[in-house]
């Protein structure tokens, strides 16, 4: 089986489990909901961003800073009225899944770039469920906007020209421990458990 078709099939309950728990589609969005998950996403991503490129092959770190994400949340955040020491206070994931090899780090990948499909949903639910200031706090889930699709292939193209059949499985396995370590971080923040 193909990779990509492995890792949507693989990651498929695990990718449920995180929507879910997110509880950003569904009706009755309100702005504290989404303010405290913008936090969250905010707490995992800047510490991702990092830890990702840290140690990376020289190749691929070009195209890793040109999917940087962080500096959106920072201003859909400050859109949505917390000040920048606010930010910089907000908890962080202290442990990430494993990323050593490239192929961990392009499973993790997949994960968050496969995320800028979902975003495009939950921005059209902003449109509908929150008006004003939350509209216009929506630029982290817009992402890459008419260039969304456009750059999920493109990440993917670059991910199975990578990868070697015998690196599927590891690379499946980080991404799933990405969603599991997604997943962790937003019930912890929940209920507002400090950094796991």
């Amino acid at each position: 089986m193909a990779l990509f078709a492995r890792l949507k099939d693989e990651t498929e309950p695990d990718h449920r489990r995180l929507e879910q728990e997110l509880d950003l589609t569904r009706d009755g969005l309100t702005l504290d909901r989404y303010r405290e998950r913008l936090q969250a996403f905010h707490g995992f991503v800047s510490v991702y961003e990092p830890a990702l490129e840290s140690g990376a092959p020289a190749s691929w770190i070009p195209l890793m800073q040109a999917r940087r994400r962080c500096h959106w949340l920072r201003q859909d955040l400050l859109t949505l009225g917390l000040g920048p020491g606010d930010i910089d206070d907000l908890p962080c994931i202290q442990r990430l899944p494993p990323m050593q090899s490239l192929a961990e780090r392009l499973g993790c990948m997949y994960v968050m770039e496969g995320s800028t499909l979902g975003g495009l949903i939950i921005a059209k639910q902003l449109q509908r469920y929150l008006s004003g200031q939350a509209q216009s706090a929506s630029r982290y889930f817009t992402s890459y906007g008419s260039d969304t699709a456009r750059n999920w292939h493109e990440f993917r193209r670059h991910m199975d020209d990578a990868l070697l059949g015998a690196e599927h499985d590891e690379a499946i396995a980080a991404a799933r421990g990405c969603f599991e370590s997604l997943l962790a971080w937003f019930i912890a923040t929940r209920h507002h458990v400090a950094c796991a």
